[in-house]
């Protein structure tokens, strides 16, 4: 057992029930994608700086030599312009990416609870200790009201739900 896994463990033949989506270890997204993008902005900027620059300068009256290097001059800075821009921008973009990947694996979560739930609800029923939303201890059932149609024998003192099989109703 490694240090990450709880200290309990669930029988093999829930597991196979629970998990069918896989781990649900966190995982962010890569961000490998967004580096990508990254380098093709920085690129176009850098390629249409040099352009622009060297088309603007050469018809001023500037010789080629001189437009040259003026458009190096200005790839240089529009590639790092564009790195800190793309950077502060797609790390934007990714950060809403990684919090809707982390509303996601809520959603799993509580899907994945639902069903270990379910499961033992289940379980129970078929051994009897769980009837119809309440149990044989006389616990409570979530929004449940007496009806004028229960006699007041029926359900135990504190409000508690009537019990649904004659067998776990208490003497009176």
């Amino acid at each position: 057992m490694s240090s990450r896994e709880p200290h309990y463990q669930l029988p093999d033949h829930v597991r196979r029930i629970i998990d069918r989506e896989g781990e649900t270890e966190f995982t962010p997204p890569s961000f490998e994608r967004w580096l990508g993008r990254l380098q093709m902005l920085r690129t176009m900027a850098s390629m249409g700086a040099f352009m622009l620059v060297w088309l603007v300068s050469y018809t001023a009256g500037i010789g080629w030599e001189g437009a040259t290097i003026r458009s190096i001059a200005a790839a240089l800075a529009f590639h790092f312009f564009a790195w800190a821009v793309g950077l502060f921008i797609f790390g934007e973009l990714y950060d809403i990416e990684v919090k809707q990947a982390r509303v996601d694996l809520e959603v799993r979560e509580r899907e994945r609870a639902r069903r270990i739930e379910s499961y033992y609800r289940e379980r129970l029923r078929a051994q009897g200790i769980l009837v119809e939303g309440h149990d044989r201890e006389g616990g409570h059932a979530p929004g449940h009201t007496l009806t004028d149609e229960q006699p007041a024998s029926v359900a135990p003192i504190g409000g508690a739900p009537a019990y649904a099989d004659e067998q776990y109703r208490p003497a009176a």
